[in-house]
């Protein structure tokens, strides 16, 4: 009965944690005011037992490199040595997170005019990225999708940037196919994008500890004491036997 007991409530504990697995919006508008000296690189937000950090970054063209990051044609590529990661300010702003990459750039929003601004997104466990929103948005922008490929933890040279895609500000983004990881980026590459991140849902299943299942113990008997009146029949039934052998004498 006690290992019943035991099984059934491990079952409802795993049951329970499992059911408890959701998507996660982190929100990313806020009320920062827009002064490069006042900003940081990063900041992190915690929902739901998952934190999330944004780091401002800015790409850089090295002299004598492509313009671009190996893209053509809006087609995909990659970070290359002839480019260079800088740590931009993060803002959170009413529309949504905004970067800036200088205290010459007033714009304030992801931008490729100048350096490309990227936002890499960190989280603390392994997630499947579900959707993005924007703000801030023109007509004509488009944004990237940075992803560590080379595993090292961190967008930077050799991490694959993705085809463009056209920025909405009246519906979500969740063109990810699926994309499960800890670390990738959202940035403008060219000098016509400009826009906002105003928030990213994540679904995050944290982890499920196995419990240990215990037996339940079993009590050892007692030894039971004999009474009196059986150390009597015990010495009656040796003077017994005794006496048969004495006969046989």
């Amino acid at each position: 009965m006690n290992t019943v007991r035991v099984l059934t409530a491990v079952t409802l504990s795993i049951v329970g944690a499992v059911a408890q697995a959701a998507p996660i919006t982190f929100d990313l508008s806020g009320n920062d005011v827009a002064n490069f000296d006042n900003l940081s690189s990063s900041f992190s937000l915690t929902q739901g037992g998952l934190t999330a950090t944004f780091d401002a970054k800015a790409l850089t063209r090295n002299p004598g490199a492509n313009t671009t990051p190996r893209i053509n044609n809006g087609g995909p590529g990659a970070i290359d040595d002839g480019h260079t990661v800088q740590d931009a300010r993060v803002g959170r702003f009413s529309e949504g997170l905004g970067i800036s990459n200088s205290s010459g750039d007033g714009s304030f929003s992801i931008d490729g005019n100048g350096a490309d601004d990227f936002v890499q997104i960190t989280f603390s466990s392994i997630v499947r990225i579900v959707e993005v929103t924007f703000g801030s948005v023109s007509r004509r922008d488009d944004f990237r999708i940075l992803t560590d490929s080379t595993g090292d933890g961190e967008i930077g040279n050799g991490d694959s940037i993705s085809e463009q895609f056209t920025v909405r500000d009246d519906r979500p983004f969740t063109g990810f196919d699926g994309l499960e990881t800890n670390t990738f980026g959202i940035g403008a590459f060219t000098s016509n994008d400009s826009f906002k991140l105003n928030s990213i849902t994540v679904f995050f299943e944290p982890s499920v500890p196995t419990p240990a299942i215990v037996p339940p113990s079993v009590p050892t008997p007692s030894a039971v004491p004999l009474p009196a009146a059986g150390w009597m029949l015990l010495s009656v039934l040796g003077g017994l036997g005794v006496f048969r052998r004495f006969r046989k004498v």
